[in-house]
Parts: structure tokens; C-alpha cells; sequence
């Protein structure tokens, strides 16, 4: 296809605008474009932070968010996280008690504090 750029051996290739341009394809898709309001039935929310996150007595989720419009709570069966895990700090503490103490344990054999995330290479 013409319309596609130049292909340069070693560059990864990107995008026509640039890499966020997935990411907001999906924000999209999922009823959350960025930089507009979410759609009432959207599936993902942008700008909200977990600030708690509790099990209910049926087992399912209780998560708490600080959101740009106040405090929400969404009840869920199960719970996906992509943050690093220095951010959960305090979070996770009423469903793993023992998060704080990994998030503050000095790793001796690689001189870190908390939980080590390894680099990412993408390789093609």
C-alpha cells in the first residue's frame, strides 16, 4: 500500500501518529475515546486510580477508585493489573496483607527495594 510509510530495516516500525495510536484505538473502541467524555456504557475508564481494593464475603471485588469526579467503587469478579507493583503499595493490603513488606524488601542480589521488574525488549 502507498499510503503506508517507508519501511527502514532495524527501525521497530510505528505507527502514522505515533505510538499512542493503538492505545487510543482501543480507549476508543472500549467507549472511552481520550481527551472526550466515556460513553455511558463504556468499558474502560481513563484518569481513574485504584486507591482500594477489598475481597467481599462472596468472594468477589471491591474496588475503590479516586476518579477527576470523586470517589467511585466498582464490584467485580476478578481483577487485572498492569501497573507496576510499587504503585499497589497500601492497595492490596485487605486482600494480601503481606504487599507492603514485598513492596519495601530490599532485594540484596539486585541492590533494589521492592519488586523487581525485569527490563522489556520487543524482538521481531
Amino acid at each position: 500500500d502507498p499510503a503506508w510509510p517507508a519501511f527502514e530495516y532495524g527501525n521497530p516500525g510505528s505507527f502514522r501518529n505515533g505510538l499512542a495510536t493503538l492505545p487510543k484505538a482501543i480507549s476508543a473502541e472500549l467507549g472511552q475515546p481520550v481527551g472526550e467524555p466515556p460513553a455511558q456504557d463504556a468499558r474502560v475508564r481513563l484518569r481513574w486510580q485504584l486507591a482500594r481494593l477489598e475481597r467481599a464475603a462472596d468472594g468477589a471485588f471491591n474496588a475503590t477508585f479516586s476518579t477527576p469526579d470523586g470517589e467511585m467503587s466498582v464490584r467485580a469478579k476478578s481483577v487485572v493489573s498492569t501497573v507496576p507493583a510499587h504503585a499497589l503499595k497500601g492497595v492490596l493490603t485487605p486482600i494480601l496483607p503481606s504487599a507492603d513488606r514485598l513492596c519495601d524488601q530490599v532485594r540484596s542480589e539486585i541492590d533494589r527495594l521492592g519488586i523487581y521488574h525485569p527490563p522489556v525488549c520487543a524482538v521481531t
